[in-house]
């Protein structure tokens, strides 16, 4: 493809695609540069000291880009990509568990000295819409939440809700979060690595009803929109984001991630490919095989249920039907489906957009998740994970968990007590013995039951990784005394 780019150049097409693309990424910037928040700006000085980012304000940058891109012709960007192509030496990087899995330095040569030009491929059709819009419904509830200022709530008879809050904390910035229960815990063994990840990775790779990837991808050119399927433990749904002029992009692609998934044969390929990737990974890569150890001792008989990775055998028997039908079976049922939406967008808009495309969505039925977990391990676990002579990786990673009913004081609570133990580990492991790095993570959780779990993860230099150690567990131990 590259030699055929070389060979043909860029159209006009190519350099419209471009411009729309970018030019609607300056234009969001614009409208959201009011409400930058400080992190951003943190990030951004950083970026410029260190790596000279350009730091003019969005509006110049927007003035100044579009007055070059008006200059340009394709011509121009085709020499480019010529004199690019001419004055850099190729660079073929292979990548395997095993090197007798790579090709040697020949053949990867004779691979690159094989390639010859080809004809480009064919403009694809462009499409219009992403899909006629249902004839709205009307809701059977409605009426304020109480939990937050100006918050309002439809319930559609096909049991979904619809929860929105307005926020111009992010101006021109709207979110969007569809949950419903379920998740892989409702399915079969294998199914967190197949249907949590594969599944939906391939159907994000595939386009949408009768829409290809290609056609999707041009279609969102100049949307700033996103929309992502999940499929987790105990829930499933879709997570999205968009401009405010683009809410109405955002809610269809969500009805159609729901209502007409499709899966390409390349897509599903791709899919596989990335299911044998994690499988060497969970051999050879350090923080894979901790996480595959985690799971085992953690789930013992129920395993199955909570390996990440799935089985050569399990990959050899899909098939590109099995897997959609995975996805499918997911997203079948509504009843249960709350989508909650906050930002710069106002109420009549919002409850359009909830007739429309969250009030027609169909529901089959029911279902719930299931609590694969079993009961917490007694006393302490310990693993240990010898890696191969050539790997200088050296880590101690920590577990807890408690079963424990949850609510605000608590999720306060683990916030200061994250802060308090982030700091001491960092000045007395980090700073003081030289730690590469230290993280920790206190997160609660709802379901299958309520509970808390933390995980510290701690890094450095193996000879000393025994004082590390120790630091660690005094450390936790002073806190746990009260000694903060």
């Amino acid at each position: 493809m590259m030699l055929s780019l070389r060979f043909h150049g860029f159209s006009e097409e190519d350099l419209r695609r471009a411009i729309t693309a970018i030019k609607s990424d300056l234009e969001n910037a614009v409208e959201v540069a009011e409400t930058t928040q400080d992190l951003s700006y943190a990030d951004l000085y950083v970026s410029h000291f260190l790596k000279g980012a350009d730091i003019q304000t969005p509006t110049d940058r927007l003035a100044r880009v579009s007055k070059l891109m008006e200059e340009i012709e394709p011509a121009q960007l085709t020499a480019r990509l010529r004199q690019i192509m001419d004055e850099s030496g190729l660079l073929v990087v292979g990548v395997a568990a095993d090197p007798a899995d790579l090709p040697t330095a020949d053949e990867l040569a004779a691979a690159a000295a094989a390639a010859d030009v080809g004809e480009l491929p064919l403009i694809v059709e462009e499409v219009d819409e992403l899909l006629a819009a249902p004839e709205p419904v009307d809701h059977i509830r409605s009426g304020s939440l109480e939990i937050l200022e100006d918050a309002y709530e439809w319930t559609f008879p096909n049991g979904a809700r619809v929860m929105f809050a307005p926020s111009e904390i992010a101006r021109n910035r709207v979110e969007l979060e569809a949950v419903s229960l379920g998740g892989w815990s409702a399915m079969e063994p294998a199914d967190r690595a197949l249907t949590g990840g594969l599944a939906t990775l391939a159907v994000v790779q595939s386009g949408l009803g009768e829409i290809s990837q290609t056609q999707l991808s041009r279609f969102l050119d100049g949307v700033v929109v996103s929309a992502k399927p999940f499929i987790n433990e105990t829930t499933q749904g879709v997570v999205g984001s968009a401009a405010t002029a683009d809410v109405e992009t955002m809610f269809q692609l969500m009805h159609l991630l729901f209502t007409e998934p499709r899966l390409s044969d390349k897509a599903f390929a791709e899919a596989v490919d990335v299911g044998e990737i994690f499988i060497r990974l969970s051999q050879a890569n350090p923080d894979w095989k901790a996480e595959v150890a985690y799971n085992q001792a953690r789930y013992g008989d129920q395993f199955d249920w909570f390996n990440p990775v799935a089985s050569q055998d399990a990959l050899d028997g899909l098939t590109a039907e099995s897997l959609l039908d995975r996805y499918k079976q997911r997203f079948a049922s509504v009843d249960d489906l709350i989508v909650v939406v906050v930002g710069d967008v106002d109420r009549d808009t919002v409850e359009r957009m909830a007739r429309t495309y969250v009030g027609t969505l169909p529901s089959t039925g029911s279902d719930i998740f299931v609590n694969r977990r079993p009961p917490l391990p007694e006393g302490v676990l310990r693993e240990e994970i010898e890696l191969g002579p050539d790997s200088q990786a050296t880590a101690l990673e920590l577990y807890h968990e408690v079963l424990m009913d949850i609510n605000p004081k608590v999720e306060v609570a683990l916030d200061v007590l994250e802060a308090i133990l982030r700091t001491r580990l960092v000045e007395e492991v980090r700073e003081d013995i030289g730690s590469s790095y230290v993280f920790v993570d206190l997160t609660s959780y709802l379901a299958p039951e309520q509970g808390i779990r933390s995980r510290l993860w701690a890094s450095g230099d193996p000879e000393r990784f025994d004082e590390i150690e120790m630091e660690v567990f005094r450390i936790l131990n002073d806190v746990f005394a009260g000694n903060i």
